[in-house]
């Protein structure tokens, strides 16, 4: 997949598909609800992902997002989504604040890094930690009081020779 593409046409995806699992069709009436821009704004971006060959969709019609089209969105919807999950059960940010601020990670961070956060984030869900679950609260606790709970080991870290 050679394609370059926007941050604004990685949102209409991005939204595409949001709407779509939500409702099974989607309108250019829905997108322009969705995110608040003019239905001609909408109508050109559908243009060009139509002509990517992302969307097909016919004047006043439904919008249908091709193979490559969906396969392109499910990527994007799936890393905000990881994005969100790291910002609300890892930082421990408010439900609103963390969606606002995934979308500005995801379009202000290199492709490296977002997958690099992505990755940490599948690594933390699946990583044993010397102190359990418990290692959260600790963070949220230092986060909180600037210093580490009672009790808690500090492990140092050897520097390579």
């Amino acid at each position: 997949m050679g394609l370059k593409l926007t941050s604004n046409i990685e949102d209409y995806l991005e939204t595409i598909i949001m709407l779509h699992k939500k409702n099974r069709v989607v309108r250019v009436r829905d997108i322009s609800r969705k995110i608040g821009l003019s239905m001609p704004s909408v109508c050109a971006a559908i243009e060009v992902l139509s002509k990517k060959g992302l969307v097909n969709h016919e004047k006043y019609g439904y919008i249908e997002l091709t193979r490559e089209g969906e396969n392109l969105g499910e990527k994007i919807y799936d890393s905000h989504k990881i994005l969100i999950k790291f910002l609300k059960e890892i930082l421990n940010t408010d439900p609103q604040t963390a969606e606002k601020d995934a979308c500005k990670i995801e379009h202000g961070f290199s492709a490296n890094t977002i997958k690099r956060l992505i990755a940490f984030v599948k690594f933390v869900e699946t990583c044993p930690h010397p102190e359990g679950a418990d290692w959260l609260k600790s963070f949220n606790y230092f986060y909180k009081y600037g210093k580490r709970p009672k009790g808690y080991k500090v492990r140092k870290i050897k520097e390579k020779s």
